[in-house]
Parts: C-alpha cells; structure tokens; sequence
C-alpha cells in the first residue's frame, strides 16, 4: 500500500507540469480574442496608408557559435534587405568563427564578450547598439533559422501597420532521419506555435 502511495505521489509530481500546461491553454482558449489574431490575406487588406512607403527595418541576429549555420541564414537574408534595412547579428561569446563569416556575408557585426551569458543579453546589447540609428521595426531571427522569401518586408509591414509586436510562425523542420527526441521537438513547436 505504501508502494502504490509513493507512485501516485511520483506519478503527480512528473505530470503536475503537463496539468499546468494544460489548465493554461484551456483558460487562454476561452478567454481568446478573435480581434486580436491577424492572418496574412487580413494584413493585407489593411489600409496602405498606415504603412510607410519606406519602413527602415532592423534584422538583429543574436549568435553564439553559429559558424555551422550563420552563412547559410545570411545568405537567405540579405537578398531581402530593402534600401532602409539593415542586419545585426550579435557574435554573443563566441569562440568560433562566428563573426568573420558574418562579416564575410557583408552584415553589420558586433562582438559581446561578458561572463552573464544567453540570448537576453546579447539582444539587450543588440538592442542598445541600434539606439544610435534607431530603426522603425526590429526583426529578431535566431542565427540557426531558414526563412520564406520576403519574410522581411511581410513582418515588418505587418509590424508597422498594426503598430504592435508580432511574431511569424515558428517551427521545426526535422532532418531526414529524425531520432525521437527530434521527432518530440517538432510536434511540441508545431502545437504551440502553430495550433495554438
């Protein structure tokens, strides 16, 4: 008895995160404003006159030790970079190659080495950097991320015409031969990035 006791204590304990999870989307779900959620055929048909015809945009990349993809999410990037726009990419405590790649792709580079680590940090110092020519919209993109072509203009459009934060749709893409753990990670990204 005292066994099955201490299992259904254990038991409770592992999957007290997942009912608390679960309780928050149930709540959000029926508290969801419909007028709150923008689909791309709706920004669309916003009014052009509340968007700039130039919007200077900011792309701010942080990266630590990303030289394994850092070319590869520039060279997607930057073929889409307006007049106006620009990208930051952050070498945040590198000790690859991180920065020369980046600069080799010809982006504006800046190095931060400081013992408090993570990506708060380094888009803190990213941020704080881009105050002396301050941009209309700042897109934040992870240095390991693929995007859709024109991602830029859409987001920064979309971000200036609702004159709100926004964030693009989110997900994994597994490799061929994805393990279990890859397989999980996606699912989990694509139910709430997507679904929800």
């Amino acid at each position: 008895m005292i066994f099955l006791h201490a299992m259904l204590l254990v038991a409770c304990v592992l999957l007290s995160p997942l009912v608390f999870a679960l309780v928050l989307e149930i709540v959000a779900a029926l508290f969801y404003k419909k007028t709150e959620l923008y689909k791309e055929t709706e920004l669309s048909n916003l009014d052009s006159a509340s968007i700039k015809s130039t919007c200077k945009t900011a792309v701010l990349i942080p990266a630590h030790n990303e030289e394994a993809v850092i070319q590869a999410t520039l060279e997607n990037l930057v073929p889409q970079l307006g007049l106006e726009d620009r990208i930051l990419v952050v070498a945040d405590n590198c000790s690859d190659n991180t920065a020369s790649l980046a600069r080799a792709c010809g982006v504006e580079v800046i190095e931060r080495t400081n013992q408090l680590r993570g990506k708060g940090y380094a888009l803190e110092f990213g941020v704080h950097h881009l105050e002396s020519d301050p941009p209309d919209v700042v897109l934040i993109i992870d240095a390991d991320c693929s995007t859709e072509d024109k991602v830029i203009e859409q987001l920064s459009r979309s971000a200036q015409a609702l004159d709100r934060p926004i964030q693009a749709k989110y997900l994994i893409r597994s490799p061929a031969n994805p393990g279990l753990g890859q397989k999980i990670s996606a699912f989990a990204f694509l139910v709430k990035n997507y679904v929800r």
